[in-house]
């Protein structure tokens, strides 16, 4: 599993519930609603590190991962 999804289902950010967070070395490096910034944003402060784009579910909500089978 990547370290950054590991880092995301066990870290507690109850303060970004509802936003989009970008992640980069297992931290939160941007944080807002629109989605294409906080990504631009994480790049630009971060471009040699691998971010990953998430959206912190509100409390009570859940998400489900369902892997794709038919990927080659």
């Amino acid at each position: 599993m990547d370290e950054n999804l590991e880092w995301f289902a066990s870290a507690d950010l109850t303060a970004y519930e509802g936003k989009y967070v970008a992640i980069a070395g297992c931290k939160v490096v941007a944080q807002g609603e629109d989605p294409g910034q906080v990504y631009e944003t994480a790049k630009q402060e971060h471009p040699e590190e691998k971010v990953v784009l998430w959206k912190v579910p509100r409390e009570g909500y859940c998400i489900f991962f369902q892997p794709r089978l038919d990927v080659h």
